[in-house]
């Protein structure tokens, strides 16, 4: 059996330990705390980053191969134009880092491909209208959704 004088003794020293431990550990814990929600953040600032820089090209894309094809002739340029706007599309869809797999669950690469194959073959403006504006609401959507806190 520990004497009342023992436990006191512990007592004390736990107490003066703990003066000086204490600060020392709140000071981990805010740390760690901080350093959590600074990487959530910057992880939140990423994805926003890459969500306007999708939307932009595709926006960009879209129009570029609506203009060029709706041009009353057809020249190599403007085809070579039309192409490399498609490319930098895809490139902008398969590059992404931080949403690469929301985009890889929308299968966003081949839904593109197939409404840009579609509207050369057939030159339906008003079904490509539509193609792109369902792939611009999947982004938009997916990009509330993702950035919601």
């Amino acid at each position: 059996m520990i004497s009342p004088e023992t436990w006191k003794m512990i007592h004390d020293e736990v107490k003066g330990a703990w003066a000086v431990v204490g600060p020392l550990v709140r000071v981990l814990i805010g740390a760690y705390i901080a350093n959590r929600n600074e990487r959530r953040h910057w992880l939140r600032d990423n994805q926003r980053l890459e969500w306007r820089e999708l939307l932009s090209t595709m926006a960009w894309a879209y129009s570029t191969i609506v203009n060029i094809n709706s041009r009353p002739y057809r020249d190599k340029d403007g085809e070579n134009q039309s192409e490399a706007a498609r490319l930098e599309s895809l490139n902008v869809l398969r590059d992404r880092i931080f949403i690469a797999a929301t985009l890889r669950n929308l299968d966003l690469v081949n839904k593109w491909n197939k409404a840009v194959r579609n509207f050369r073959a057939k030159s339906d403006y008003e079904l490509f209208a539509v193609e792109f504006s369902e792939i611009i609401g999947l982004l938009r959507r997916n990009a509330k959704l993702l950035l919601k806190d």
